[in-house]
């Protein structure tokens, strides 16, 4: 998966560790990380730490004939953290995100055909190099439900981090 932005950066993380999780046979939560493992652990210490961790909600399976199936459709939500020498910066958006078999099996595999993201938030010191930019690109993830909430829980976390740097005032 790719972010393309409008600044002309292209941004493509080698995920270490792509998981999924599906509660429901039409939406699931897949969550891809680059951060080391030791880093994932909510409250771990972000000191040097350069990296992503991406959350795609998919909270409607689009279905042909039933749902709209286009690139400008949105059926799916995005949240991708940059940590960047442990300052945070929170990007958010959605796409269209097709996926190929059922959301109940060992593992998972989807394509962005397109979604847009921006800076939705930061803490101090975070310089936004990318924009607003594209989505775009495959998935895979195996089921893995611990590993993605363990995940989801660190992203959440991140995510509130930024939200209260920007809430301060004077920042």
């Amino acid at each position: 998966m790719a972010f393309n932005t409008e600044r002309g950066v292209s941004v493509e993380p080698a995920f270490l560790t792509r998981v999924y999780q599906a509660d429901d046979p039409n939406a699931a939560d897949i969550l891809l990380t680059d951060l080391p493992r030791e880093r994932l652990r909510p409250g771990a210490p972000l000191d040097g730490v350069n990296g992503h961790l991406v959350r795609i909600t998919l909270f409607m399976r689009p279905v042909p004939g039933k749902t709209p199936i286009d690139s400008t459709a949105i059926n799916a939500a995005i949240t991708h953290v940059v940590v960047a020498d442990g300052r945070v910066g929170v990007y958010a958006g959605g796409g269209f995100f097709r996926v190929d078999g059922p959301l109940d099996a060992a593992a998972v595999e989807g394509h962005f055909g397109g979604g847009m993201v921006r800076l939705a938030g930061s803490t101090a010191g975070f310089v936004d190099l990318l924009g607003a930019g594209e989505v775009k690109g495959s998935v895979s993830a195996r089921r893995d439900a611990p590993l993605a909430s363990l995940l989801r829980a660190r992203l959440d976390e991140l995510v509130k981090l930024a939200e209260a740097s920007e809430a301060e005032p004077n920042r």
